[in-house]
């Protein structure tokens, strides 16, 4: 059945595709398998595969500059136009996504409400200027409870696609068990935890622990994974996997342990525990399944914060789990 309900959520990592999970359930319940209009950089096709809540997924256009800006209003106006919803959701404050809604003719217009945004909306409660910042699990979920939309997804969870689980199984079938995942990128060179780092906690983990470690990053982090994984026994470096098999690998495994990055807010959703390094940013807290390691003193900074978090610190905040898996 073709959806009747678009939602717009263009925020572009797949962190930030993660987080907005419940929203987009919560909405699915409520009208329907949803189109998805969605950033390329969130994989979002990817990502909810294996999710009946999501009937479809459209990629927005580029958008930078001036004219990248008319450009991207275009193409949302003919994506909108082809797919003539009943009604759109804007899970952003921007205007021009709400402009677009309104000359594609969609009747029925509802997003944040935040500055000009409100000019191209036509129904429903708003939010206002003052949850311009509020984290965006929070801000959606507001949102959808002033339109008396319950949210009964309190964490983000993600779905596993069959094929995808079968696929991995059959490449990594001979593999020890436990497995664990280490995720060694990230969107910013100062958000990553020094390789020697990495290579000294597999190190520890070799000398603790049996089982497989699989070293991950995206496909322009190849080398870096390989430098981390290279000559330590049991371990496998994974840099050309599509994400549908990153997640059919994270859901395998017993923890992850990894950057601020999408991966660490794919092994939360995936259901296990992932163990964040935060040194140069604020530790999220959206789920039970997060544990953030910090630096000491607990203040993160850009500068040197992640090279402050020692081998041994990982080491003693994984001990819990370390004492349980087998």
């Amino acid at each position: 059945m073709k959806p009747t309900t678009a939602v717009i959520q263009p925020l572009p990592g797949i962190g930030d595709m993660v987080w907005h999970g419940p929203a987009l359930h919560a909405l699915a319940g409520h009208h329907g398998p949803i189109l998805l209009v969605a950033r390329p950089r969130s994989r979002a096709r990817q990502l909810f595969a294996a999710d009946p809540a999501i009937g479809h997924v459209e990629y927005l256009g580029r958008d930078r500059g001036a004219l990248g800006k008319l450009a991207g209003l275009a193409h949302l106006v003919r994506l909108l136009g082809r797919h003539r919803p009943d009604r759109v959701y804007v899970l952003h404050h921007a205007a021009r996504y709400a402009l677009a809604a309104a000359l594609a003719g969609v009747p029925e217009r509802l997003g944040y409400g935040i500055g000009r945004q409100t000019l191209w909306l036509n129904a429903g409660a708003m939010l206002g200027a003052a949850h311009r910042n509020t984290f965006p699990l929070a801000k959606s979920r507001l949102f959808l409870e002033g339109l008396a939309i319950p949210v009964p997804e309190l964490e983000p969870r993600l779905a596993v696609a069959a094929t995808a689980r079968t696929r991995l199984l059959a490449r990594f079938a001979g593999l020890a068990r436990p497995w664990v995942g280490l995720g060694v990128g990230a969107s910013e060179t100062w958000k990553r935890w020094p390789a020697p780092s990495f290579a000294r906690l597999l190190a520890d983990l070799d000398e603790r622990l049996g089982g497989t470690r699989f070293v991950l990053g995206a496909s322009d982090e190849a080398d870096l994974v390989a430098t981390i994984a290279e000559g330590r026994p049991n371990t496998v470096p994974v840099s050309d996997l599509p994400l549908d098999a990153v997640m059919a690998l994270m859901a395998e495994c017993a923890f992850f342990v990894g950057n601020d990055s999408g991966l660490l807010n794919l092994a939360a959703a995936l259901g296990i525990t992932a163990f964040g390094l935060f040194g140069a940013t604020p530790p999220l807290a959206y789920t039970s399944r997060l544990r953030a390691i910090l630096p000491p003193g607990g203040q993160p900074g850009q500068a040197g914060g992640m090279a402050g978090i020692a081998p041994d610190r990982v080491l003693d905040a994984l001990e819990s789990v370390l004492k349980t898996t087998s």
